[in-house]
Order: structure tokens, then C-alpha cells, then sequence
């Protein structure tokens, strides 16, 4: 894998200032609370809880900057503007699939670039 679609492994070497153990210790707890934090967003999706959905899309919309995974952030926002607005929970649902769909293959490419790692 030579490009990726979501992360952007030079700002993450950026905002760990270069340093290789920084960002391998960054990009393991990030593949274990990612993965947590999704979960429980899909949790949430899966019980038709709004206003968790909500909550659990704002608790992970920030953490996609840190990685250079700028769509996804948006498709986090949209996932939660539309359960704080009261959108129909089917327009909700539409959208968490395919945000589910770019988080996995967001996560595919972190644990490639972590791979890469020294």
C-alpha cells in the first residue's frame, strides 16, 4: 500500500515531531480505542439511540484530525448533526454505513502504515 486514501502518515510524523516511538506508541493505543470507540458508536447505531449516537460521533469526530483523516471527520460530523437534530433514524443509519465502510478501511490502512513502522 504506497498511497492512502484517508490517513496522511506525514502529519501524523509531523504532530509526533518525528519521533518514531511517539508514533508507534500513538498509532497502537489509537488502533485499540479506535476500534473501542467505534464499537460502541455501532452500539448505539444498532439500539437506534440517538442522542448516544449523538454523543459517541462528537467523542470520535476530533480524533480523525490527528491522523489526517479529514473525510471521515466530516462523515462524523454529519452522523452527528443529524442525531442532534433529530434526523430520521433511517437517514442516521444510511449515513453510519457508510461512514462504517471508510472507518474500515481507515483502519486497514493505520495498521499498514503501523506496520511500516521500525
Amino acid at each position: 500500500m504506497n498511497s492512502y486514501t484517508f490517513i496522511q502518515p506525514d502529519l501524523i510524523k509531523s504532530n509526533m515531531f518525528g519521533d518514531e516511538q511517539m508514533i508507534q506508541t500513538f498509532i497502537g493505543m489509537y488502533l485499540t480505542h479506535c476500534r473501542s470507540d467505534f464499537d460502541n458508536l455501532s452500539a448505539a447505531v444498532h439500539r437506534r439511540d440517538v442522542p448516544e449516537i449523538g454523543s459517541k460521533a462528537h467523542h470520535m469526530k476530533p480524533t480523525m484530525s490527528y491522523i489526517g483523516a479529514r473525510e471521515l471527520h466530516v462523515q462524523f460530523q454529519e452522523v452527528e448533526s443529524a442525531a442532534r437534530n433529530g434526523t430520521d433514524v433511517s437517514i442516521i443509519l444510511s449515513l453510519f454505513e457508510h461512514l462504517e465502510r471508510n472507518f474500515e478501511v481507515m483502519m486497514r490502512e493505520l495498521d499498514h502504515f503501523y506496520s511500516t513502522l521500525s
